[in-house]
């Protein structure tokens, strides 16, 4: 019986009106999709035969690293690009074939590989931007890493298409925070204000997209990118000694402690209080340490630690009762 069935028998019955009906078909109808994948993606627990297969590949892995550095000196271009190309080929392969098996197990290892996969690509395009650099000038390591950054964001992003799993979501979030390095990197003197200030501007993206529905699954989504909003204004913060530029993280923590009571999702409260704390401690030990000691700055931070508990259990049980009303 699906879920229009039992909302026709529950009206007929008076245990709901019209418009509770139609409140539950609406949220119904958004988070199909996330019950969908989730329902893939747990398909049946791990077990033993899968934990052997990441062994083994972790393993083979690792020999291949081995041997590869001893004889690194030795090769040529042609031969340490395949080094990693030809991995990264296979690992496609492989997780496309994983990837249409009926088991669940089997599918979380394709999706896996392809993340293998994901960071091999980074790797051929390294090494293949060293070794073949179409003559990027005197210093050619802002447009390598640009190239690197750009081409693994392209990478994950094409692969998430084709497989939105959870591996893809984390590839594209670590693909985007090196693409921010490479962009950091790009002035004459690195920049630690721009390469927070773009993961800042990646991150608030992905959980615009995430709110929307256009990324998926929506857990790991929130997870990363509220992560690279936050980690964003605190790498810019701890370089400057701007007080207003330090504040930027705080206030990061508090949008997300705003959009986590608004989409009723705890992830964001725990981040959010988390940079409050993070960006006040700071704040007191760069501009009031001097003056009022550091015990003084210390007791501050525990009264905020102590307040974001607080908080945190209230938002978690507000949360908690707006599902269930929901």
């Amino acid at each position: 019986m699906d879920a229009g069935e039992h909302l026709r028998r529950w009206r007929e019955a008076g245990l709901i009106d019209e418009a509770a009906a139609g409140r539950i078909a609406a949220f119904e109808r958004e988070h199909a999709g996330e019950r969908a994948a989730a329902a893939g993606d747990a398909g049946e627990r791990p077990g033993a035969l899968e934990a052997l297969l990441y062994l083994g590949l972790a393993a083979a892995a690792a020999g291949i690293i081995v041997l590869v550095a001893m004889q690194w000196s030795e090769l040529r271009p042609w031969s340490r690009m395949a080094v990693a190309g030809v991995p990264c080929v296979l690992a496609l392969l492989a997780g496309g074939a994983m990837l249409r098996s009926d088991e669940g197990s089997i599918r979380r290892a394709g999706t896996v590989a392809w993340f293998v996969a994901t960071a091999l690509a980074a790797a051929t395009f390294a090494i293949g931007a060293e070794e073949y650099g179409p003559g990027f000038g005197d210093d050619p390591e802002p447009y390598v890493l640009l190239l690197v950054g750009a081409g693994s964001v392209a990478v994950a992003a094409t692969l998430w298409v084709f497989s939105p799993a959870h591996p893809q979501v984390l590839a594209m979030g670590g693909s985007l925070f090196f693409l921010g390095i490479a962009i950091g990197n790009w002035p004459d003197d690195f920049s630690t204000g721009l390469w927070g200030f773009a993961v800042m501007l990646f991150g608030a993206a992905g959980v615009a997209l995430a709110e929307a529905g256009w990324l998926a699954p929506r857990p790991s989504a929130r997870l990363v990118f509220a992560g690279l909003a936050v980690i964003g204004p605190f790498i810019f913060g701890v370089a400057s000694d701007m007080a207003l530029v330090q504040l930027v993280i705080i206030a990061v923590g508090a949008a997300l402690a705003a959009l986590s009571v608004a989409r009723a999702a705890f992830v964001y409260m725990v981040l959010g209080v988390g940079a409050i704390f993070v960006g006040l401690v700071t704040f007191f030990f760069r501009h009031f340490a001097p003056e009022l000691g550091a015990p003084v700055a210390l007791i501050l931070s525990g009264g905020v630690l102590v307040a974001g508990v607080l908080v945190l259990a209230q938002a978690r049980k507000a949360i908690r009762g707006r599902r269930l009303a929901a």
